[in-house]
């Protein structure tokens, strides 16, 4: 098994600015912003959209300035760090969830350069050239019996059903 460090804090900012781009919506145009996350309404339900927002990017000096003064709180300096912080009380798992996703996505498509002929290439590495069927192997013959047991265990069988439900309690 191979381990991939993923860089979260890109990642979510991608993932985060995607839901953002499907709050906006598409332009006058029709088209929708680039990167956008489409979620579809039987996937995304109120649940669903608390746990993906379940995190906010936020200054990490942000509640000693609280504790200030409002001059101090409105401060905002362009080059501080920013983390990403789980809004307490809200669980972030269909978050994480998401960004992982993004990240093996990103992953596939510009590390491996996977595309749609390599992934039919990888397919037949890993599982073999798949067996070409025979048109008269492929249906079956209306006229054979399904089964392979003989009459003879069949009515054994039946026997030992009936036998099994005299004896229930």
């Amino acid at each position: 098994m191979l381990l991939y460090p993923v860089g979260l804090y890109d990642v979510k900012t991608e993932v985060v600015a995607g839901v953002a781009n499907l709050v906006a919506g598409p332009d006058a145009r029709g088209y929708w912003p680039r990167n956008t996350l489409h979620l579809t309404p039987h996937l995304c339900d109120e649940e669903f959209a608390k746990e993906i927002t379940a995190e906010r990017l936020v200054d990490p000096d942000e509640e000693a300035r609280a504790s200030i003064n409002r001059r101090a709180r409105r401060m905002i300096r362009p080059s501080a760090a920013r983390e990403w912080k789980k809004i307490l009380g809200r669980p972030n798992d269909w978050f994480d969830v998401t960004v992982y996703v993004t990240a093996l996505g990103w992953h596939l498509e510009h590390k491996r350069r996977l595309n749609e002929a390599k992934w039919a290439e990888l397919l037949i590495a890993t599982h073999g050239q798949p067996s070409a069927p025979d048109l008269f192997e492929a249906a079956a013959s209306p006229f054979e019996p399904k089964s392979s047991e003989t009459p003879a265990e069949r009515s054994q069988r039946a026997t030992d059903r009936r036998d099994k439900w005299k004896k229930r309690k």
